[in-house]
């Protein structure tokens, strides 16, 4: 912290598009522009303190995943929060990913994933259950990869692969198991469970 982070203990980092380097901690989040840092905390932008994953989305905007504050979105000028009062079923986030579709997923510790779908005039979340593979409570991260495939680690239930061309129409119905999900455990080759 002596040189101008807000805390010592980083969790994440990014470099968004104008070079400036941004740093989770477990007190928030600084930005460094290459020459000063400026430091967002919980009650002054950011929706909590332990800023656990932070992306820049295809225009520019920086999400925040909040362990216990949700989920903080930062357009240059305000902050914008998604929590359980917006939908999201945990505010325990660990991870968030942007899609190439232009979705929004975030893995929590406790209640498996969420989609926030944000186009064509619709705005929501989009819950996926353990009806979808069992052990996905605690997703700890979040990869898509070249075909549009996303892949799910978790905390004890090893991966998840998910193919959303097989889930097509089927977004409203959160309350219904998914299809196109597949498991992986160390029973499948995987090292641990753990991921």
């Amino acid at each position: 912290a002596k040189e101008g982070l807000i805390q010592d203990n980083v969790n994440t980092l990014l470099e968004d598009r104008d070079g400036n380097l941004w740093i989770g901690t477990y007190n928030g989040a600084t930005k460094y522009d290459g020459k000063s840092f400026s430091h967002f905390i919980d009650g002054q932008g950011l929706g909590g303190r332990n800023v656990q994953s932070i992306i820049e989305d295809k225009t520019g905007t920086v999400w925040f995943g909040v362990y216990e504050g949700g989920v903080s979105k930062y357009d240059g000028k305000s902050f914008t929060h998604f929590t359980t009062k917006e939908g999201l079923s945990s505010n325990w986030v660990w991870t968030v990913l942007e899609d190439k579709k232009g979705h929004f997923w975030f893995g929590t510790a406790d209640r498996g994933v969420f989609m926030y779908k944000a186009f064509d005039g619709d705005t929501g979340f989009v819950h996926y259950t353990e009806k979808n593979a069992k052990n996905s409570k605690n997703i700890s991260s979040i990869l898509e990869d070249k075909n549009g495939n996303l892949w799910f680690g978790t905390g004890g239930g090893g991966v998840i692969y998910y193919d959303p061309t097989a889930d097509m129409g089927k977004f409203e119905d959160h309350h219904s198991a998914h299809s196109g999900f597949t498991h992986l455990t160390k029973e499948d080759g995987l090292i641990n469970d753990f991921v």
